[in-house]
């Protein structure tokens, strides 16, 4: 019994803390962030880059991305909204976009065309950018301040209905509540 509580607790918080201003990224397959999961073969498919803000709004956002073995990127689009795309998140390197417009909810940074030519499972995902080892968004406030982000949730690609844990995020999420 108290397992269970314990467990009710704290998926209260986690399921809070995704409403509670704390940063974040994911990767899905559609506007309304409810496709996690996509098995085509030879059919190309988008998947979205979300970002969500801090308390201060988001200004920009720096990244990089990996897919699984088999899977390519084939072309990308990103959100109109932008002033300035540095390099490419979809590349070794790392990218950077910045918008127009201070963002205090969910908005995309790009649409990523992705061309899957095997079956082999895998994720698409946000990873730190390698020139900083981060995920990082910049807020709307004086000086553009950056700060770190949580990744969320990233896009299965022929996953057969694994769990996707995200063992790195909840982490993230335990080491906020102790600081």
């Amino acid at each position: 019994m108290k397992k269970v509580l314990m467990l009710l607790v704290v998926l209260a918080l986690f399921g809070g803390a995704a409403h509670a201003g704390y940063p974040y990224v994911a990767v899905y397959g559609d506007a309304d962030r409810l496709v996690t999961e996509n098995c085509a073969i030879g059919a190309s498919f988008v998947v979205w880059v979300w970002h969500y803000p801090n308390a201060q709004g988001m200004m920009s956002a720096e990244f990089a991305m990996t897919y699984p073995p088999g899977c390519y990127n084939i072309g990308k689009t990103p959100n109109p909204d932008y002033t300035l795309v540095m390099d490419d998140p979809t590349s070794a390197t790392g990218g950077a976009i910045t918008f127009a417009n201070c963002s205090n909810d969910w908005k995309w940074s790009y649409q990523i065309t992705v061309l899957p030519t095997g079956i082999e499972p895998g994720w698409i995902e946000v990873i730190p950018h390698p020139a900083t080892g981060k995920i990082q968004q910049a807020e709307c406030t004086a000086g553009f301040p950056l700060y770190e982000v949580i990744f969320y949730h990233r896009f299965g690609h022929c996953t057969d209905g694994e769990v996707d844990a995200e063992d790195a995020s909840w982490g993230a999420i335990k080491g906020m509540y102790s600081e």
